[in-house]
């Protein structure tokens, strides 16, 4: 059984930057709420990452727990619990974004044609736009497509491209500039 009163006094201590209180924190309450992660994420990695990064929401917002806001431990697995349900949606939007890059690489490999002629068709400033991305080089167009379109950070187009960061931003600041300069002469 935990000690509310213990908990209470060493997230206070948190408050105050001491960092054994927060390890003797993390000791005391970390198999618990280890255990309310796995049961939400189902997975070992995801819910140690849940708790990784609920302590470190604990550790930089301590001062704002408050004992007229229920009990302490009440207060941290809430913490976990959100941080859990953040990571589910994470996952969620990358296996969409990954699902939707698969089938669009496809066709953006087979024909180097981000919008199919029939999109293009219909709407006359996606012709445009595809012009405009059809004047970049390909590597260009891929990050530039992955990071205004997919919605990729930075670190995840490194780990999908295989280029280092100021490879892909080198890439994006020319081909955008690259874009303006067409787009603007079609105007």
């Amino acid at each position: 059984m935990l000690d509310e009163n213990k908990l209470q006094q060493l997230l206070f201590e948190c408050a105050e930057q001491r960092q054994a209180a927060l390890s003797e924190l993390y000791t005391l309450t970390s198999p618990k709420l280890y255990g309310v992660a796995r049961r939400l994420l189902q997975s070992h990695p995801q819910a140690a990452k849940a708790l990784q990064e609920a302590f470190v929401y604990i550790w930089y917002r301590a001062f704002e727990y408050t004992p007229d806001q229920g009990r302490p431990f009440a207060w941290m697995t809430s913490i976990v619990r959100n941080q859990a349900f953040r990571l589910m949606r994470l996952e969620t939007s990358q296996e969409k974004r990954n699902h939707l890059l698969l089938g669009e690489r496809e066709v953006y490999m087979r024909n180097d044609r981000f919008f199919d002629e029939y999109h293009a068709r219909s709407n006359p400033l996606l012709k445009e736009l595809q012009e405009c991305l059809d004047e970049l080089e390909p590597s260009q167009r891929h990050a530039i497509l992955l990071s205004y379109y997919y919605g990729y950070s930075q670190y995840e187009m490194v780990n999908k491209l295989k280029h280092p960061v100021g490879t892909l931003r080198a890439w994006i600041r020319r081909g955008m500039k690259r874009v303006r300069s067409v787009c603007d002469a079609y105007q």
